[in-house]
């Protein structure tokens, strides 16, 4: 029951996170990046401290202190989630989540005969005015360039 919980909080808190700022506002598009930022550092360290501490607790002090642990910490993060409610940015659906699905269905059919480049990472998307794209490889560099 716990990783259902897990897994489905790790897919929900992204986009709940990004919907709370305002893209066309620049000091907010910064705050999102650093929003990810922290959202993955708080993912990465929970796993260390799960591996490393709760495990040290189970083996040595037993596991009712380390699961006690670990339901504290959880009812915690309850806790401070809900404390945030009054403040969320509730965006309200506009149109059908079926019509989207539909829309991504239709253009994976359109695009399923594309041919992709040997090394994916690499990929580029091209449209017309059309609606006919295809997909190019860029060239390799050996060097980083910051814009």
């Amino acid at each position: 029951m716990t990783a259902f919980g897990d897994g489905f909080i790790r897919v929900c808190l992204p986009s709940l996170g990004a919907d709370q700022f305002d893209h066309e506002d620049p000091s907010e598009s910064r705050q999102q990046s650093s929003f990810f930022n922290w959202y993955t550092f708080g993912i990465s360290f929970g796993g260390f401290v799960g591996l490393i501490l709760i495990v040290w607790l189970e083996n040595y002090k037993g596991w009712d202190i380390g699961l006690g642990v670990c339901a504290i910490l959880i009812l915690l993060g309850l806790l401070i989630v809900a404390a945030g409610f009054p403040f969320y940015r509730n965006q309200v659906p506009q149109g059908s989540p079926l019509t989207r699905i539909l829309q991504v269905l239709v253009v994976a059919f359109r695009n399923r005969k594309l041919e992709l480049p040997e090394k994916l990472e690499e990929a580029t998307e091209s449209c017309t005015g059309t609606r006919a794209c295809s997909v190019d490889a860029l060239a390799p560099t050996n060097s980083l360039k910051f814009l």
